[in-house]
């Protein structure tokens, strides 16, 4: 008697990605991902990031930039730019690294929360994650040397 273990969305969606080791992101991808997590995850609640960045990131494998710099004559709008490191250990690490940043997001547009802080509006996010098949953690580990 087989047993059929149902399988997760992103799992069923991203296993033509899942051998890619180190995986390299592109733009593409990153729009592509946004939007199925955003689907997934966020319930198409997020707003798009104003735009996505790819390249060599120190001491950190993704990061949001936030621009509320709203002055009372010029009223700019509040901005929130995405930068990817352009080399992940793998792909899972690339939609982990994907939907940390998207939590930050989240938090910028739904709480209006400048600081976007890993605090307990960050984690409650973590059990959405983890039905989904992601982990949302602090740090994510993206050494591509060593790659088990």
């Amino acid at each position: 008697v087989f047993k059929i273990v149902p399988r997760k969305k992103i799992e069923r969606l991203s296993e033509n990605f899942n051998g890619a080791r180190p995986y390299y992101p592109t733009l593409t991808d990153a729009e592509l991902w946004f939007d199925i997590l955003n689907n997934i995850i966020f319930k198409r609640k997020l707003p798009a990031f104003d735009s996505i960045a790819i390249r060599r990131l120190r001491g950190a494998v993704g990061q949001v930039i936030f621009n509320d710099q709203q002055e009372k004559r010029k009223k700019k709008p509040r901005e929130c730019h995405l930068e990817l490191h352009y080399i992940m250990k793998d792909f899972k690490t690339f939609l982990t690294v994907l939907g940390h940043e998207m939590v930050h997001l989240w938090q910028y547009h739904m709480l209006e929360d400048n600081s976007c802080n890993h605090n307990i509006d960050f984690y409650k996010w973590r059990r959405v994650f983890g039905a989904n098949g992601l982990k949302l953690t602090l740090t994510i580990d993206n050494d591509t040397t060593t790659i088990d």
